[in-house]
């Protein structure tokens, strides 16, 4: 009788154990999720993103900053280079054989101060960046004069006054090498975002239809 008393308590205890063990772990994942994981949120073409808290990484920040796609265009890069009047086989004789882009994405962004007065928040245009679900690109700076010919070259954290707005063409090359071969078949209806910020909240922008 005894040795059944001691197996039932054992029995009991084992199970208030592993019972406690799967509380735990499940709140402590729920907690890491909740916190420390960055939360993905979608915004379309033509909405308005505010920064908030929202950082692209560590040390900046844009509170007080919104941003809006007004669109996107997909060139191949001797259409690119017919729009701003120069030599296709520019960009080989500059960086080397077999460097020229397959296309170059273009797109159009306000950016608005909106309420911001500490001076201490700025957007990163060279963080921006493109990707889809097995490809990712940053900003072309060679091509970002091209397409934006009236900047101030030694602008590249943008610091608006309060009120203030602005309209940027990021160009996006897509590396020949680095895109899969099945995709360029179909890369103009490809799935397609915007990476905006990364935590806490992990921001795009969609930029397919």
């Amino acid at each position: 009788m005894r040795k059944q008393i001691k197996y039932s308590v054992a029995t009991a205890v084992v199970l208030i154990l592993a019972v406690a063990w799967v509380w735990r772990y499940t709140a402590l994942n729920q907690l890491f999720e909740e916190n420390y994981l960055p939360h993905p949120v979608e915004y379309s073409i033509g909405e308005e993103v505010e920064y908030g808290k929202n950082r692209i990484y560590y040390g900046c920040s844009s509170e007080g900053y919104s941003v809006v796609v007004q669109g996107r265009e997909i060139l191949s890069f001797d259409e690119y280079a017919g729009k701003y009047g120069f030599a296709p086989t520019a960009y080989e004789e500059r960086f080397g054989s077999g460097t020229t882009p397959y296309a170059v994405v273009e797109v159009t962004a306000v950016i608005k101060n909106i309420d911001d007065t500490s001076g201490e928040s700025y957007v990163p245009l060279q963080e921006f960046m493109i990707h889809g679900n097995v490809w990712s690109f940053g900003i072309d700076t060679t091509l970002f004069m091209n397409s934006n010919p009236d900047w101030d070259p030694s602008v590249a954290n943008l610091y608006l006054d309060p009120g203030d707005q602005v309209t940027v063409v990021l160009p996006f090359s897509v590396v020949n090498s680095l895109i899969p071969e099945r995709l360029k078949e179909s890369f103009e209806i490809a799935d397609m975002w915007l990476l905006v910020t990364n935590y806490p909240e992990n921001i795009n922008i969609r930029l397919s239809a």
